[in-house]
């Protein structure tokens, strides 16, 4: 049960982190397009770049293949 919140609290506070980290970043950024998908594509770059510095990337190839 102590695990739970361990965890818990941790995840919390990397998703505070994430959250403030990401809306820094949207403030600092410099909007190059005005074209919406281009806007998009500015945008879930942030998102994707700040949750590798938060999180970190796993090691290695995924456990199962997909299969549809």
């Amino acid at each position: 049960m102590n695990q739970q919140y361990v965890y818990g609290s941790l995840g919390r506070k990397r998703r505070e982190e994430y959250q403030s980290m990401v809306r820094y970043k949207l403030e600092e950024a410099e909007w190059k397009y005005s074209d919406v998908n281009e806007r998009w594509q500015q945008i879930k770059n942030l998102m994707m770049e700040t949750a590798k510095d938060v999180c970190g990337m796993s090691k290695g190839p995924g456990r199962h293949k997909e299969t549809w």
